[in-house]
This record gives C-alpha cells, structure tokens and sequence, in this order.
C-alpha cells in the first residue's frame, strides 16, 4: 500500500511541478523485448518442436505441448529475470567505480554491460547502443531459458539421455534466439534509424 501511495505522490508532484519530470532519463529495455517475446512466442514454439522432434526422436505433434510450456514460462518468468540480472549486474559495475565511456572497446563493451537494461538517450548513438543493448539482454535471456527449459523439458521426457536434452535445448534456443537477432537488426534497420 505504501508503495501506491508514493507512487501517487510523486504523480501528483510531476504534474503540480512539470519541471522536476525528466523525459531524457530512460526506458527498461523490458519495456520492448517483454512485448516482442510475447509476440515472437508463436514462432519461437514452433521452431524449438521442430528442433526437439528432430533430435530426440520423437513426432512434432508430442513436441509442441511441451515446446509450448517451456516457453511460456520462459516468456513470463525468463525475461523478467534475465532483465533483473542484467540491471543489477549494471548497478554493480557502476557500484564499483566503473564510469560510462566509449574511447576505447573495453570501455564500450563495459558501457553496454552497464546500460543493457536501459534504452537511454545518447545522442547519435542511441541506435546502437540500442541494438547492443538488445543483443545483450538476448544473450542473458538466452542462458537462463537454456537452464528454465532443460528442466521443463526433462519432466515432459523422462525418458530420453539427459546429456540429449540438454544438447537439443541449446539448439532449439539457438536456432530461436538467432531468429529473434536477426528480426531484431532488420526491425531496427527498417523502422528506428
């Protein structure tokens, strides 16, 4: 309840004094990959039951439930998480001293790391480091559906070779992760720059 009430108040004290509002400060990155995972979920089902029918043998129409069910719940728990990570691994970064710089590649890899969970203004290069951002975030979301959809996997085939499951879970998410890079950088080619 307290949590709505400031929340209120600080409404209220954006619109009594406009000029404490900020419209450059950024935006969760969650805000834009949530929506499109839930959109690419149709896609993303069936081409992991493709690549799971494939390797552990079995026909496609026993895979999809299952397919269905591992990204479901990687779609509504998976992202949430993979995004928390990346935001407190980039309040640690930061935490520890490390500033935003992009004069060298190291620096710029760190500087990505640190905004990845955030789309922030940055002049002319918002675009990129946009795109970068979105890789990056895919890159965690991508580890921790390997680990959530294993598990799922496992309970619906029993019986298959465990080290099976786990080579057909990193396939099926690579082949769907490639999927969502690549839609990503033609989306952001066509339509943001």
């Amino acid at each position: 309840m307290k949590y709505y009430l400031g929340l209120f108040l600080s409404f209220l004290l954006m619109l009594g004094f406009p000029s404490l509002a900020f419209a450059d400060v950024g935006i969760p990155m969650i805000v834009y990959t949530w929506p499109a995972m839930i959109l690419a979920l149709i896609p993303v089902v069936l081409i992991e039951a493709y690549v799971i029918s494939d390797l552990l043998r079995v026909g496609f129409k026993k895979t999809v439930i299952p397919s269905s069910v591992a990204n479901i719940v990687t779609t509504v728990v998976g992202i949430p998480l993979s995004w928390g990570l990346l935001f407190v691994f980039g309040l640690l970064i930061m935490l520890f001293g490390s500033s935003f710089d992009i004069s060298s590649i190291r620096q710029g890899i760190v500087s990505v790391l640190v905004i990845a969970s955030w789309v922030a203004p940055m002049g002319g290069q918002t675009f990129w480091f946009t795109f970068y951002s979105l890789v990056t975030s895919f890159v965690v979301a991508f580890l921790v559906s390997v680990l959530m959809e294993y598990w799922i996997l496992r309970l619906f085939f029993r019986g298959a070779d465990k080290k099976l499951v786990k080579k057909t879970v990193w396939i099926a998410n690579a082949a769907s992760y490639a999927l969502l890079i690549v839609s990503s950088l033609i989306l952001f080619y066509f339509f943001l720059d």
